[in-house]
């Protein structure tokens, strides 16, 4: 059970957490989402426990008819149910044990909490940061490919400051390194990197671009080619403040976008 796993996060060992962390995500969101109830209900159960038992008389068969509909469709709504709200047991883990929890079980934990763009629970925001900071090449990139799959049913623009979504676009994903970057870039269609009626993602394109070495300068920057002529084409004076946003660029970066603006504004 998913509640009996409470009293670990609370843990004063690292070890601890870490192993209750680990079979929450393996048991998937609902484990998250059935903690969350326990904790709201706190008090309250008892006086739930005889609401139900009166309404189990009321109701009869039909409950339990209701109960087996919802029992097939568990498997289909795992993995689309929103997550939403702070969860005070993983709150608690998370200031006491952060620095000291593998990066391999943070990106467990976030991909389990962060499967669509419309879940928002702050702590998922938290433990980004954290594999951001702290994570391999190879960890960021399992984040970012987290990002990208909960993006499957994401409608571009439709974002807003105060989310998780956000959150990690704008805070996060600039700490990045280059690979994680290159390959999220790459992903991003125009919509995602629209900043006017998109995930304004397009501002990745400095640190990206900062750290890249050769192979993912290319890349970027034909990735950068594609967007900018649109813009061009559908906005042309917005694209000259999104060429003047990359100016602070320099050396190989500087001189390949510097160069690009010069051939696509020739004409």
């Amino acid at each position: 059970m998913a509640t009996d796993l409470l009293p670990a996060l609370t843990s004063d060992d690292p070890k601890v957490v870490e192993s209750a962390l680990d079979r929450l995500a393996a048991l998937g969101r609902k484990a998250f989402l059935a903690m969350q109830a326990d904790e709201d209900e706190g008090e309250g159960d008892d006086d739930d426990e005889e609401d139900d038992a009166e309404d189990n008389d009321e109701d009869g068969a039909d409950y339990d008819d209701d109960d087996d509909e919802a029992d097939e469709g568990d498997d289909e709504t795992n993995a689309t149910i929103q997550a939403r709200g702070e969860l005070p047991a993983l709150d608690h883990a998370l200031d006491q044990h952060l620095a000291q929890l593998s990066i391999a079980t943070l990106g467990r934990v976030f991909a389990v909490l962060f499967q669509t763009c419309h879940d928002n629970v702050p702590a998922a925001a938290r433990i980004a940061a954290e594999v951001a900071r702290r994570g391999t090449e190879a960890e960021q990139l399992a984040l970012v490919d987290a990002f990208i799959a909960a993006n499957k049913r994401h409608i571009c623009g439709h974002r807003s400051d105060d989310t998780v979504h956000a959150v990690v676009i704008d805070e996060v994903f600039p700490t990045l390194g280059p690979a994680a970057l290159t390959r999220l870039l790459a992903w991003c269609t125009n919509k995602h990197l629209d900043d006017t009626y998109g995930d304004r993602m397009f501002a990745l394109f400095i640190p990206a671009l900062e750290q890249a070495d050769d192979r993912q300068r290319t890349l970027l920057v034909q990735r950068l080619e594609t967007f900018m002529r649109e813009i061009a084409e559908l906005q042309p004076a917005h694209a000259h403040a999104l060429w003047d946003s990359l100016g602070p660029l320099r050396g190989a970066a500087g001189d390949a976008v510097g160069g690009l603006r010069s051939r696509l504004s020739s004409p």
